[in-house]
Parts: structure tokens; C-alpha cells; sequence
């Protein structure tokens, strides 16, 4: 599956509004606009490459997080792949 850079940043909304409610999140935001930390990048890696190659639900595993801090941190790191990116083709 190939993920372009609308698809990331749909994912990453999407975990941002299940997990704490948050809506049109920017990701050229700080990390204390969106109310959180740097902690546990990991978890929420997995949590997307999850949603991306299953779409599954991740209400139930992120009862589980610390949403916080893995936010934070996915937002301070998908910042950064996202600006990698290279722009999509049609």
C-alpha cells in the first residue's frame, strides 16, 4: 500500500479526535497548542502502521495509552515524515 501524505495526515487526525477529541488538528503546531508531551513515540508508530494496513478501530487500544504523550510525540515526529514526503504524482 502506498501512503501519501493525505492519507498520513488523515490517519493522524483521526487518532488525534478518537483519542482525546481533538479536531482539525494542525501538524505545523506545537506540542503545547494541542495540550501535549514528548513521551512514547513507539506505541503510537505501531498504532498507525496498524490503521493503515488494517483500518482498524483503535478506540479500544488507546484506551490502554498514555494519549498524551504518544500524541506529542506523533505529532512532533510525523511533522517532520510528513515534510519528507515527496509530492504526490497524478
Amino acid at each position: 500500500m502506498n501512503v501519501t501524505e493525505e492519507k498520513l495526515r488523515s490517519v493522524v487526525f483521526e487518532i488525534l479526535d478518537d483519542a482525546s477529541g481533538v479536531e482539525n488538528a494542525d501538524l505545523n503546531s506545537n506540542l503545547d497548542d494541542v495540550g501535549v508531551d514528548s513521551l512514547g513515540l513507539t506505541e503510537l508508530i505501531v498504532e498507525i502502521e496498524t490503521r493503515l494496513d488494517l483500518g482498524e478501530e483503535l478506540d479500544s487500544k488507546l484506551n490502554g495509552l498514555d494519549r498524551t504523550g504518544i500524541l506529542g510525540t506523533l505529532i512532533e515526529h510525523l511533522h517532520g515524515v510528513i515534510n519528507s514526503l515527496p509530492a504526490p504524482t497524478s
